[in-house]
């Protein structure tokens, strides 16, 4: 294969979930689909405020901002759900509650011991969205995962930390995040199908996805790439197995 081919060659990625409601309501689309409306609704230019002969270009004309949505996909948020922070007065890791609108989604949340302190606990709450997608690459590519900063009114309130995946060898989508805990109780609505993570594919060539709706048994399998054999370093451990061995994880679709 010349390196020409090899570039024209997609790059395939399947998307599993077991949930009929989020593959038909929720489906992962590419990040140009996601371009806010405040975006396609602004102007190309405005005019000069020193010249009146002259017009000054606006965000429109960014390429930096046309070329990020024109890369990867992104996962949208699979139901309303409103996040309760508990104010700063009441200090332990738990101090959050949350209701879906699909009675059915979990959140979780990591220790603060586990990132030493940093964005404390007496300001910020971690949050850990369970996704109900499972990926898969057969191929060995790292995906930058960021914050849909640019779809996001409400930034200094929370945020996506940005991280590097491969979805070679472990298929999960959790979303982490963080919320500001202010001093009174703040509760915020997060409204089905905001963006809630960007997938960017480190490399030059088209990525494809796959979307599949499938049994819990067989979303099982996916999943279980994602076993734990050790009680530390899960993914490094099982990263160097399966590179040694050969990935035994791949799934031929329910029809």
């Amino acid at each position: 294969m010349t390196w020409f081919n090899f570039l024209s060659k997609d790059v395939i990625v399947d998307c599993y979930t077991a949930r009929a409601d989020v593959y038909n309501f929720s489906p992962i689309k590419k990040a140009s689909v996601y371009l806010p409306d405040w975006w396609k609704t602004l102007p190309k230019t405005f005019p000069n405020p020193s010249n009146p002969l002259l017009t000054n270009s606006t965000m429109k004309h960014c390429v930096g901002f046309t070329d990020l949505f024109a890369k990867g996909f992104m996962i949208p948020l699979w139901s309303d759900v409103v996040v309760q922070i508990g104010g700063q007065q009441d200090q332990h890791e738990h101090n959050y509650n949350y209701q879906f609108a699909d009675f059915e989604s979990k959140i979780d949340h990591h220790a603060e011991r586990d990132m030493n302190g940093f964005y404390s606990f007496t300001d910020y709450q971690h949050l850990k969205f369970i996704s109900p997608w499972r990926l898969t690459c057969n191929e060995e590519i790292e995906f930058l995962l960021l914050d849909p900063t640019w779809c996001n009114d409400a930034p200094d309130e929370m945020f996506v930390p940005p991280g590097v995946v491969n979805f070679k060898y472990q298929c999960g989508t959790n979303v982490n995040m963080f919320f500001r805990r202010r001093a009174d109780t703040t509760a915020y609505t997060l409204k089905h199908n905001m963006p809630l993570a960007h997938f960017i594919p480190l490399t030059e060539r088209k990525i494809k996805l796959k979307l599949h709706l499938v049994s819990e048994q067989e979303l099982q399998r996916v999943s279980n790439i994602n076993k734990a054999v050790t009680f530390i370093n899960k993914y490094k451990n099982n990263k160097s197995i399966l590179k040694e061995r050969g990935c035994p994880f791949h799934h031929e679709v329910e029809k």
